[in-house]
């Protein structure tokens, strides 16, 4: 059942299993658990929609200021977790991301890919993206496998698939399963405050939980799993620091360290001998599901070149003045626009903006023709299709040979990157957190040598050219760093590890030194590969399901 209302204050509630937070990862969980004899609550802290008074125990404090985005940004307090605001794409991790690699500090799982991928048909069927074939021959045989033709297989790859969901609403989709489940009971706008630790068992003995600050109950179960985000899973075992001083499975000090997520960004566009004629720029579609394909760098070209995993996707390229843009990449620019400018109301944010409001308005008043039948086209596909088009992008000729290069590449993992707690306090008393992202060498040499590898391929090939300021791109993506935005990819503050001192949870999920607290999602990624990490979250999430049903 779901319930809005909590239980009385001072009331205890007993269950065999709690799992705190109701994203894709606690969800997943909970959905599997249904059905069977385990008495299951999914405790949830916001309620069917986000409230501001929810959103504002999101805050908190970025070090140096302005270095990261706000911590309320990119998340949500609601059922569904930010599977209410993501975007669907799944990929996974490749089977690289798991070994030991002598040039990336701390790399390698203690669980091993053969024993992820046995999950990664739950997950895909769960994240509603069909069979998990992430490679062009599996799933379009009979297509040309590179997507430039001529590009080659040499130290880039572009026969992989990313796969796009509807984007699945994981309260919407699985919520009604849950309510009548008899042994699942969700327990919205009720958040817990600490975790209670009996220094005699290691076991959470109780979860404190706030309804108000007024309103508060306890849950008593016999495992505990904690969902709440690869920030809030820091920041509540950090929080819960009755027993030990330093927080829960912090003996060591890796509690909330090694926060990672992925440098992403465009520097450069390709210009390609046939004006990209023969390029597969556009979304393909395979059994019902929207892919897409993208370059990758091999592994063998990693390890040469002793860097992290990288992709690399083509888009509109981007300018400060829109020069490049398409007729309909500034319509909707100018839509975007006007959708800020009503939330805000600031005049100012126009006279900012002027210069570039006026290319973009007069190119659209230009080509007002032919821009109209594209416009209803790009809204049907959006809005109202089976399955909404996941991005819209212009047609290739609209580009006039001038395909932008976005990258998405590793974070290695820095110990010095970390979640701790600040001074400040939220409404239920619990310490916001600070986050302090940090960046290595490896981290820029992934990007500037992606790169010079994606050129070097399209020259040897005699396929294009990409073009960049190759002086400065160091210099620019050190400045992008500068003021980092995640995109939502919370990843490494409880990294699994074969030992407390270098992480925080086992291969199995569990806390490190205790026997019944167990963490699920993005936080227990040793490493972060190049992949947007929901699909990896889901499935994980579904091994540790497997696992709490066999102990």
């Amino acid at each position: 059942m779901v319930r809005a209302s909590p239980p009385p204050h001072g009331s205890v509630t007993d269950c065999d299993l709690l799992v705190i937070g109701s994203g894709p990862a606690g969800i997943t969980v909970a959905s599997a658990m249904a059905g069977t004899a385990c008495r299951v609550v999914l405790l949830e802290s916001g309620g069917p929609r986000e409230t501001p008074e929810k959103r504002d125990l999101l805050r908190g404090y970025v070090w140096p200021q302005g270095s990261h985005e706000p911590l309320e940004n990119n998340r949500r307090r609601q059922f569904g977790g930010t599977s209410t605001a993501w975007g669907g794409r799944c990929i996974p991790f490749d089977p690289i991301d798991f070994m030991p690699r002598e040039w990336v500090p701390l790399s390698g799982w203690p669980s091993p890919w053969e024993d992820v991928s046995l999950h990664l048909a739950h997950a895909a069927s769960l994240c509603e993206v069909g069979d998990p074939v992430f490679d062009v021959s599996s799933a379009f045989p009979e297509r040309p496998a590179e997507m430039i033709a001529g590009f080659g297989e040499a130290d880039i790859s572009s026969a992989q698939l990313e796969r796009w969901g509807p984007p699945t609403n994981f309260a919407r989709r699985y919520g009604p399963q849950l309510e009548r489940s008899e042994n699942v009971t969700v327990l919205l706008n009720s958040t817990a405050t600490a975790l209670r630790l009996d220094p005699a068992t290691r076991r959470i003995g109780s979860v404190e939980v706030a309804v108000s600050a007024d309103h508060r109950f306890q849950i008593r179960a016999r495992r505990v799993v904690l969902a709440c985000g690869g920030i809030e899973n820091a920041r509540i075992l950090l929080a819960s620091n009755d027993v030990m001083v330093a927080g829960i499975g912090n003996e060591f000090d890796t509690v909330g360290r090694y926060y990672m997520s992925h440098l992403s960004g465009m520097h450069a566009w390709a210009e390609l001998k046939d004006r990209g004629k023969s390029l597969v720029f556009d979304f393909e579609k395979h059994a019902g599901t929207y892919v897409r394909r993208r370059l990758w760098v091999t592994p063998q070209a990693q390890q040469r070149e002793q860097i992290g995993n990288s992709i690399a996707t083509f888009l509109t390229p981007f300018t400060d003045d829109g020069s490049q843009s398409t007729a309909l990449s500034s319509a909707i620019f100018l839509a975007k626009f006007g959708i800020g400018f009503a939330r805000q109301r600031r005049l100012s944010h126009i006279a900012d903006h002027k210069k570039l409001l006026f290319e973009h308005a007069s190119r659209v008043i230009r080509n007002a023709p032919k821009l109209v039948p594209q416009v209803a086209e790009a809204v049907r596909q959006r809005y109202f299709s089976g399955r909404r088009l996941p991005i819209l992008l212009p047609r290739k000729e609209d580009l006039h040979n001038r395909f932008g290069l976005c990258y998405q590449t590793e974070h290695a993992p820095n110990a010095e990157s970390r979640v701790v707690l600040h001074t400040e306090r939220d409404a239920f008393g619990i310490p916001r957190a600070e986050l302090r992202a940090a960046f290595s060498e490896i981290d820029v040499r992934t990007v500037v040598a992606t790169h010079a590898l994606i050129r070097k391929q399209l020259r040897n090939t005699g396929t294009g050219d990409l073009i960049y300021n190759e002086d400065s791109l160091r210099d620019e993506v050190l400045d992008r760093l500068r003021t980092f935005d995640s995109a939502a990819h919370h990843i490494g503050t409880t990294r699994m590890s074969s030992s407390p001192r270098d992480g925080v949870v086992d291969r199995d999920c569990r806390v490190h030194g205790t026997e019944n607290l167990f963490v699920a999602g993005s936080s227990v990624f040793p490493t972060s590969g190049h992949a947007n990490p929901t699909l990896m979250i889901v499935a994980l999430a579904h091994r540790l399901a497997d696992h709490l049903k066999s102990v």
